[in-house]
């Protein structure tokens, strides 16, 4: 540190003195570092290596195994899950983090994960209040716990997903009225987590690759052009899209009409384009514009979509909603369900095999025994 300092105006301090010196001095240049803001144009490159375009995926509730009275976890069950996303060549997983998860307990999947060689796309969940920026006090406990987390997992995880869906009510605070006033505040105050959240990440792991939250294709016109007239695509890696529609074919076109319209953003022109979610269910109350009837037909909308979206130039990894619902005995998105008890058991559906077909018939994909 000294290399750059008149020596002689070290010497002049007296002894006594020196040592103060050269500790504000050090403190002094990690201050500077630390205030320099971070985007997505002067961060170290992102690895190449993060994926292939073999690579598959899929969300994983591991949740679904959390015992909800004491919140203990079948570990068996999770076990299962990461054999069949192997047997079915699956290699990624999208897995919720949350502000009040244990630790311990991510640390055990991180670790399940790992042996089975999937890779992780971690979802950024916020601390209080988690639909809102919040004020200065809150938002530093959410920097602070981010900044162990990541310090925590970096050694795997290259993957982080900051938030979900933000151009939904559910996620993220709509105001109201809602009228473009009100949407340019929201999205202002997402860009400001995004911001945030984006520079903890790149300054404690510089080559990790960060993603804007997913967001639905719900309204995502009238998203993007806020995103864009306040220059949120400067903290993003990447463009994350959950095109959900009625069919394959729709689910194209519809991606398609959001790609030309993101691409109006210089910030996000050009950016790889990530699916984070994508499927068909066959749950009829769930009034979902991806409800495709039976089983059957969300096996063929699935191998079609796949196929779809590779022929769009998507080259990073998909990932289908969901492997599983959160509840036993529910079929909805899941490629499985879970069967009633305690043992960890699930069946696979026509879905899991639709997608084990697809993967084996794309060159440079693992597949493993089920």
């Amino acid at each position: 540190m000294t290399n750059n300092i008149d020596k002689r105006l070290v010497n002049n301090i007296p002894a006594s003195l020196r040592f103060k010196f050269l500790t504000l001095l050090f403190l002094a240049v990690i201050c500077c570092n630390v205030l320099q803001p971070v985007t997505a144009d002067s961060s170290t490159p992102v690895s190449s290596s993060l994926y292939k375009l073999s690579d598959k995926g899929v969300c994983w509730e591991y949740e679904a195994w959390r015992d909800k009275s004491t919140g203990d976890v079948n570990w068996p069950g999770v076990e299962t899950d990461a054999s069949l996303m192997q047997g079915a060549g699956i290699n990624w997983a999208r897995v919720s983090l949350r502000y009040t998860d244990d630790l311990s307990q991510v640390d055990r999947l991180v670790s399940i994960a790992r042996r089975h060689s999937i890779k992780l796309d971690l979802l950024i969940g916020k601390a209080p209040p988690e639909r809102d920026y919040g004020d200065p006090a809150q938002e530093a406990i959410d920097s602070s716990w981010l900044t162990k987390v990541v310090k925590r997992y970096k050694s795997y995880v290259k993957l982080w997903e900051i938030g979900n869906e933000p151009n939904i009510t559910q996620s993220w605070d709509r105001q109201q009225p809602e009228n473009s006033d009100t949407l340019d505040s929201s999205i202002r105050q997402y860009i400001s987590y995004l911001a945030e959240s984006y520079t903890i990440v790149k300054r404690v792991d510089p080559r990790a690759t960060v993603l804007m939250a997913g967001f639905s294709e719900w309204k995502a016109e009238s998203w993007l052009d806020s995103f864009r007239r306040q220059q949120g695509g400067q903290y993003t890696d990447g463009f994350a899209i959950h095109p959900y529609a009625a069919d394959a074919d729709s689910v194209a076109a519809r991606l398609k009409t959001i790609i030309a319209k993101a691409n109006e953003d210089p910030l996000l022109a050009g950016k790889p384009v990530w699916i984070t979610e994508v499927g068909f269910e066959v749950e009829k109350s769930w009034q979902t514009p991806g409800f495709v009837g039976n089983e059957a037909n969300k096996a063929s909308n699935l191998s079609k979509v796949m196929q779809l979206l590779r022929a769009a130039g998507i080259k990073t990894p998909i990932f289908w909603y969901t492997l599983h619902e959160l509840g036993p005995e529910t079929h909805g998105y899941g490629l499985t369900i879970i069967d009633s008890g305690a043992d960890g058991h699930e069946t696979t559906q026509p879905a899991y095999d639709a997608y084990r077909a697809f993967n084996a018939a794309e060159p440079g994909t693992v597949t493993g025994g089920r």
